[in-house]
């Protein structure tokens, strides 16, 4: 049973990287194997148990809300929408719906974020959490693991304990999934305007209370054409068909 019964969803940015596919439509509601990303995350987060998702817009904002609206109506969870006028970038999206959280932490997941096994990623996030001393549990795979879409490099470094102890450096061998728990400490004294959450990361990572986990599945970054077609060849694959 789920103890993390929130959960926050980043679908604001504009998907540049993907070219004329984004043209018409927000990256969140790219199809992959047929359904949009976005409503792949939607059913992973209510099948784990999540009560309540909180979702950032600002580009082609009414087509996300027109799908969400319509995935919602029977889902029995509550669904608030923060639309950003001017974007607010990763941190100060989340600022804006702190209050939604109450104060308990919360899951993150990119709106373009693909992994094989379902809700496995929340049950492996929420077996390592510690509130005690984590103000957030970033979710890692191994660069080997990327090689398929060209990662260019690895995102962090951390010890055998799973604190993070540097972010691009050279000993660096883990790559950011997009998917994470956050506690609203990380936020302390941050105000809703544009920053970037990495910026937060940093400070929590140089105070000995950012930590990272190793997914046991496979993900793939939806964001650029590569990436698209490798999610494409996940999802379908009879491994991720077992575990779906």
């Amino acid at each position: 049973m789920a103890q993390i019964k929130q959960a926050m969803i980043l679908a604001a940015g504009k998907g540049t990287r993907l070219g004329h596919l984004t043209q018409n439509t927000p990256k969140p509601l790219i199809e992959v194997c047929g359904t949009p990303v976005l409503i792949h995350l939607l059913n992973h987060l209510k099948s784990y148990g999540v009560e309540k998702i909180a979702i950032n817009t600002h580009y082609l904002a009414g087509q996300i809300e027109q799908a969400v609206k319509v995935w919602s109506k029977d889902a029995g969870i509550d669904v608030r929408i923060y639309h950003e006028k001017e974007l607010l970038n990763t941190g100060g999206g989340i600022c804006q719906a702190l209050p939604f959280f109450e104060g308990k932490p919360f899951f993150l997941v990119n709106g373009d974020a693909v992994w094989t096994g379902g809700t496995e990623l929340f049950k492996e996030l929420e077996n390592i959490f510690c509130r005690e001393h984590m103000e957030a549990l970033l979710s890692f795979i191994d660069l080997d693991k990327t090689s398929a879409f060209r990662a260019p490099k690895a995102d962090y470094e951390m010890d055998a304990a799973g604190q993070i102890l540097g972010r691009g450096t050279q000993g660096a061998s883990w790559v950011y999934m997009c998917a994470a728990i956050l506690t609203p400490e990380l936020f302390a004294g941050r105000a809703t305007k544009p920053f970037s959450l990495i910026e937060l990361y940093d400070k929590a990572m140089h105070k000995g209370e950012l930590y990272g986990m190793s997914f046991s599945g496979l993900w793939a970054d939806m964001g650029t054409p590569e990436g698209l077609a490798f999610a494409e060849s996940l999802l379908s694959s009879p491994q991720h068909k077992q575990t779906a």
